[in-house]
């Protein structure tokens, strides 16, 4: 439902969803410093409530948390199937109500109601309000954006602790009750923001709602639907939507896979950075200043109020500070900079308040202030939008709602437990809180990886390696760079990068003894199997043989293709592709509003290959012109492409799909694949390079492969073989030999030489010395 819709574009409507998404944590942390100032002395509240206990004031104060935990539950259950918007302008309503409850009450069992009440609308801001601002911000500003949720949060528990001085001094149920009330303003401004703005385009997209993300793409963007911006970012969330739903609809165990996408690693740290906000000891802080500078400094309460308001001053100034370095430092550091900062603090205010005299003890105030800063700068932000960050679009809203139920309950915990705590241990309590910020450096150092300037489509990528950490200890937090999802999928240009690349190919890289090409001479025209030249490898590069090189393959064969690591190019037969090319039978066609996904079938196995198209184009390449061959269900097709994989399923992006008309087409791909594949497991056929294969694949002519009297490893073809010994025979040097010479001395073609060198090195036989084009031997 939209009663309006605001006409706000580029910068203005940034700011203007930014703007409501900070509403939602000013009412936060409002909430969290309101009862600050009323709890835990005696005045009108204490006498209005026949003066609760320390027990009880905990359970007042945490009560509004376990409220939060149940708006959290709310929005797992509910929130991914009604939006962002509407989650944030129904926990406004709740919030507005419960404010008048807590303003009426004239009972604790009523006063807690209205706690619990506010606490489940402020769980629901708080577990959508992150994820509305990080789906709808610029990359490059959002970390700063998303930061100024913390500086708000903190502007509004400075708004409720000075609310809480100036109605201190009357004397009548105006000194609570207006301050509890007047959250309500807040919650109003909250659903009046809400109501005119747009849902975030991953949400339209995740619901098939592809125009309206559209427009409100191009909104964000300032530009017209058609611009290829507008249809880049669609196709990015629509490729990573359609590979996170593949499996079907979402399922409660999804969130604690280990493979994939390492959803059981995202929630660990999700809900590990959560606790570690709570347990620095901040809402110890926040809750209950003013009664802790009273029962454990002796100050009076109005020194004690006047200290906790210019406290919360100071944390205000240090929750801005972020906003100017969470882009340029990133996450991590300013997590671990700022524990170092708070362990001190805590650790100096235990020293200064165990001698047990005043002017130490006041000394331990300014170590107080200084805590402040610090956690504005890490702890204070990052929490609340890092899970909206490293979970990927499928889980997201769920996670963060998961996020923001274990930061309640951590609340709830901490809030519960320090009027307790400083009732029992006083000032070593500050003990506790100093040490656990000194156990969270490690902990960041080890396992959190850095987001700073991802695409939210990049964050799938983000644990490489299942050791672990997952890549970040090794990595030192840098586990993906940015863009790396569109340089995987290559999708999002005007012509796909892989196409560009293919009109200028070289397919010279394999060798020249077959000849069955059907049509046009081969290459890009029917199977890419031809003579040419060899490539050569740029000093300092990889060495590039047959790169480019558009290989004939069958679908089996692209099903059991393999890969070391997502950054390396898959192999067949032991031999890098890029390029492929194959023929199959069209078992299905999907036509989805910005690609099309053919289920092909060549009698060896079944594959989905995805052509990308622009939504206006979409009609032409379903051509409905009878005269003309047509890409239709149970007909056979041409395809040439990139073989790709997402979270362990592969699939093909076409660059070119072309309807099969003679049927000779078929047979002769089958042969040509037939005759790669033999020709990479065997070697060259009989009378190649003056050389012949006897049994088991090994060379004949008079060469022995056999080094000191042992065999190689059997797994190296003989042509590596032949390479090594080579090697091993010739005089020996520190710089070892180039590529040319060794090709000169054996007789071989460079390529040839290329694809043995990669062979050793990867067995561990041989190595690079002054570039990558010259080896050394090494024993085995």
């Amino acid at each position: 439902m939209q009663l309006w819709k605001h006409n706000f574009r580029g910068k203005s409507l940034v700011f203007a969803v930014t703007a409501a998404s900070c509403q939602a944590f000013l009412l936060l942390g409002f909430d969290q410093g309101v009862m600050s100032g009323i709890i835990g002395a005696d005045n009108r509240f204490a006498k209005d409530f026949n003066n609760p206990d320390a027990a009880m004031q905990g359970d007042i104060t945490g009560l509004y948390d376990i409220g939060c935990v149940l708006g959290s539950i709310i929005c797992y259950f509910v929130g991914e199937r009604y939006g962002r918007r509407t989650m944030l302008m129904v926990g406004g309503a709740i919030m507005i109500v419960g404010a008048a409850i807590l303003a009426s009450s004239t009972t604790i069992a009523q006063l807690i109601v209205g706690r619990i009440i506010t606490g489940v609308g402020n769980g629901m801001n708080s577990s959508t309000a992150p994820v509305y601002l990080s789906e709808c911000s610029p990359a490059p500003i959002r970390g700063a954006l998303l930061t100024l949720q913390g500086t708000v949060t903190i502007l509004g528990v400075v708004i409720a602790y000075w609310l809480d001085y100036g109605t201190n001094f009357t004397t009548s149920s105006f000194q609570w009750r207006f301050p509890l009330a007047f959250q309500a303003v807040f919650a109003i401004l909250l659903v009046l923001q809400i109501i005119g703005l747009l849902e975030t385009p991953r949400w339209l997209v995740q619901h098939d709602r592809h125009e309206e993300a559209r427009s409100v793409i191009a909104a964000l963007e300032d530009t017209d639907t058609a611009n290829e911006n507008v249809t880049r970012t669609i196709l990015d969330i629509t490729s990573v939507l359609h590979e996170e739903q593949k499996d079907g609809p979402f399922r409660f165990k999804e969130l604690f896979t280990v493979g994939g996408t390492g959803n059981l690693r995202r929630i660990l740290i999700t809900i590990s950075v959560e606790l570690a906000q709570q347990f620095s000891g901040s809402n110890f802080l926040n809750y209950y200043l003013p009664a802790i500078l009273q029962s454990t400094l002796g100050f009076d309460r109005n020194l004690s109020l006047i200290l906790g308001g210019a406290a919360q001053c100071t944390y205000l100034v240090g929750s801005a500070i972020p906003v100017f370095l969470m882009d340029r430092f990133g996450r991590r550091v300013l997590l671990m900079v700022c524990s170092a900062g708070l362990s001190f603090c805590f650790i100096m205010v235990s020293i200064l308040l165990s001698t047990g005299d005043v002017g130490p003890a006041k000394g331990a105030v300014a170590f107080i202030f200084l805590f402040q800063l610090f956690y504005g700068v890490g702890w204070l932000p990052v929490p609340w939008f890092y899970p909206s960050e490293i979970n990927t679009t499928r889980t997201r809203s769920r996670m963060q709602v998961i996020a923001s139920g274990w930061n309640w309950m951590a609340v709830f915990a901490v809030v519960k437990i320090t009027p307790i705590a400083v009732q029992n241990i006083q000032w070593r309590i500050f003990i506790v809180f100093g040490v656990l910020n000194a156990a969270f450096i490690p902990m960041v150092y080890c396992f959190y990886p850095e987001t700073k300037g991802l695409e939210l489509e990049d964050i799938p990528l983000l644990f490489p390696k299942r050791s672990i950490t997952g890549g970040v200890f090794t990595s030192r937090g840098k586990t993906v760079v940015a863009h790396e999802h569109a340089r995987r999928s290559s999708v999002g240009t005007d012509k796909p990068s892989d196409l560009q690349e293919m009109e200028h190919d070289d397919y010279s890289g394999y060798d020249n003894n077959y000849s069955t090409n059907y049509g046009a001479g081969g290459g890009a025209g029917a199977g890419g199997f031809m003579q040419g030249e060899v490539q050569s490898s740029p000093a300092g590069g990889k060495a590039g043989f047959g790169k480019d090189t558009v290989r004939p393959v069958t679908i089996k064969q692209l099903l059991g293709a393999t890969r070391p690591h997502p950054d390396t190019d898959f192999k067949i037969d032991g031999e890098c592709i890029t390029q492929v090319t194959f023929v199959g039978q069209i078992r299905n066609i999907s036509k989805q509003t910005t690609n099309i996904t053919y289920k092909l079938d060549d009698g060896t196995d079944i594959i989905e290959v995805k052509e990308w198209k622009d939504g206006d184009s979409m009609d032409d390449h379903m051509d409905t012109d009878s005269s003309k061959p047509a890409l239709k269900e149970e007909r056979y097709c041409r395809v040439w492409g990139r073989l790709k994989e997402f979270y362990e399923k592969k699939t093909v992006q076409a660059h070119i799909i072309r309807p099969i008309t003679d049927y000779n087409e078929i047979n002769y791909h089958l042969l040509e694949a037939t005759a790669v594949h033999l020709f990479f497991k065997y070697g060259p056929p009989t009378g190649a390079n003056d050389q012949k294969l006897g049994q088991n694949g090994q060379p004949n002519g008079g060469v022995s492969v056999t080094v000191d009297g042992r065999e190689l490893p059997s797994h190296l073809s003989p042509r590596a073989k032949m390479v090594y010994k080579y090697l091993r025979e010739s005089p020996q040097s520190n710089e070892g030999q180039h590529v040319q010479l060794i090709a000169n001395g054996m007789g071989l073609e460079v390529n040839e030489i290329y694809r043995a060198a990669e062979e050793l090195v990867e067995a561990g036989l041989t190595f690079t010395t002054v570039d990558e084009n010259t080896w050394a031997v090494l024993d085995f």
